[in-house]
C-alpha cells in the first residue's frame, strides 16, 4: 500500500474487501474445478454403464441372431449391415430398423433375412433353410430295443 492509502482507513477498508473476496473467488474456482473433474467420472461411469447394458441387452442376443441368418462371421455381418440396418431395443422388444429408422424386421431369424432379401443382400451371404437335399426328417429316431433272445428248442447248441 502506498502511503495514501495507509492514512485514509476508508480506502484501507476498501482493499482489505477486495483481497478478501478475491481469496473466496479463488476458493469458488479450485471448487468449481473439483465438482467438474467428478462429473467428468461420473459421466465416464455412466456411459460404461451404458455400453454395458447395451452390450447385455442388445449386442449379445443381435449376434446370436445373425449367427442363424449369415454365412459370414457376426462381426462381418454387422459390417454388412452398417449404416443400412440397425438393431435397436424398442418397447416392444429388439427389432431391425433402416436407415431412415423404419422398423423392418422384429427379431425372428426368419423375418431378417426375408427383410435382407428384399433389400437386395446376396443369398450367397444368407443362410439358407440348413436342408441337406437328401430326403432326410429333421426328427431324431428313438433307440430301438434289441429283440429278446429266442428260447432254443429241444436244448440244442
Amino acid at each position: 500500500m502506498s502511503e495514501k492509502e495507509k492514512d485514509n482507513p476508508e480506502l484501507q477498508g476498501l482493499v482489505e474487501k477486495r483481497d478478501q473476496l478475491l481469496a473466496e473467488v479463488k476458493k469458488l474456482k479450485a471448487r468449481v474445478t473439483e465438482l467438474e473433474g467428478e462429473r467428468d467420472t461420473a459421466n465416464e461411469r455412466a456411459d460404461r454403464a451404458e455400453a454395458e447394458v447395451q452390450r447385455i441387452t442388445v449386442d449379445n442376443p443381435v449376434d446370436d441372431l445373425l449367427k442363424d441368418v449369415f454365412t459370414v462371421p457376426t462381426d462381418q455381418a454387422r459390417k454388412l449391415l452398417d449404416g443400412q440396418f440397425k438393431f435397436e431395443r424398442g418397447e416392444d422388444g429388439i427389432a431391425l430398423f433402416d436407415a431412415e429408422g423404419e422398423r423392418v424386421a422384429g427379431f425372428d431369424a426368419d423375418e431378417v433375412k426375408e427383410a435382407l432379401q428384399a433389400a437386395g443382400y446376396s443369398k450367397t451371404i444368407l443362410l439358407g433353410s440348413r436342408a441337406s437335399g437328401s430326403g432326410g426328417t429333421t426328427e431324431t429316431q428313438s433307440a430301438k430295443s434289441e429283440p429278446a433272445p429266442r428260447a432254443r428248442s429241444y436244448g440244442l447248441r
